[in-house]
C-alpha cells in the first residue's frame, strides 16, 4: 500500500475575526440620529444616554462601515453639524 501525500496550497489564505463574508455598509437615508446610534450600540454592545432629546430628531444620511471601529464612526457623525456624539465607560452620549 502506498500512502499519496497531501498537498496544500502555499499561499497563506486569508484570516477573517468574525466569517468569511465582509460586512456590508449600512446605508441610513433621512434617518434619525437616535436610530443610528441605538444601531451603532447594539453591534458595539454599548449604552446610550441622551443629554439633548432635541439632537435625537435630527436626521441624517449616514453610511455606517461596521469594519471601522466605534471611535472611527463616532467621528463621521461628528462631522455633522449640530451632532455631538461622545464615547466613555462604555456609553455612546448624545450631547
Amino acid at each position: 500500500l502506498h500512502r499519496r501525500r497531501h498537498s496544500f496550497p502555499t499561499r497563506a489564505l486569508p484570516i477573517y475575526k468574525t466569517d468569511s463574508i465582509p460586512l456590508q455598509p449600512i446605508v441610513f437615508e433621512d434617518t434619525s440620529l437616535k436610530t443610528i446610534v441605538d444601531a451603532m450600540a447594539a453591534y458595539y454592545h454599548v449604552d446610550v444616554k441622551v443629554l439633548n432629546p432635541v439632537s435625537t430628531h435630527i436626521r441624517l444620511y449616514f453610511k455606517w462601515d461596521r469594519q471601522c471601529s466605534l471611535q472611527q464612526n463616532i467621528e463621521l457623525l461628528n462631522a455633522f453639524d449640530r451632532v455631538k456624539v461622545s464615547y466613555s465607560d462604555n456609553t455612546l452620549t448624545i450631547e
